[in-house]
């Protein structure tokens, strides 16, 4: 997908985010994906300026180095209570200091 100028992503009805969906969309800082059940790999490679993501509890799997360097991406919220994660799905996101993992939370 070449999508140099968008923003914001709202889909509130998709249901699988495709392999590289969002790859290199380097100017998208929102992500909304309510009914998603899985994240390809490499759906949001390259999205440089993705800075947050809320993980519905909708998703079962996030596939393969799916947010590989997403360099901006500091906070990550996961509300999944079985989620299976690929290798790599957060790697080379070097501001990533935060990730709330609520089905860890509630069974604390």
């Amino acid at each position: 997908m070449i999508c140099s100028s968008l923003k914001k992503a709202d889909l509130p009805q998709a249901k699988d985010i495709d392999e590289s969906a969002f790859m290199s969309c380097d100017s998208l800082t929102e992500v909304y994906l309510p009914e998603a059940t899985s994240i390809g790999e490499y759906a949001f490679y390259g999205c440089t300026n993705l800075q947050t993501i809320t993980i519905p509890s909708s998703v079962e799997i996030i596939e393969d180095e799916a947010f590989l360097l997403c360099e901006s991406l500091y906070y990550v919220t996961i509300f999944s209570n079985k989620i299976t994660f690929g290798k790599s799905v957060f790697w080379g996101c070097s501001q990533l200091i935060y990730v709330d993992y609520y089905s860890i939370r509630d069974k604390c």
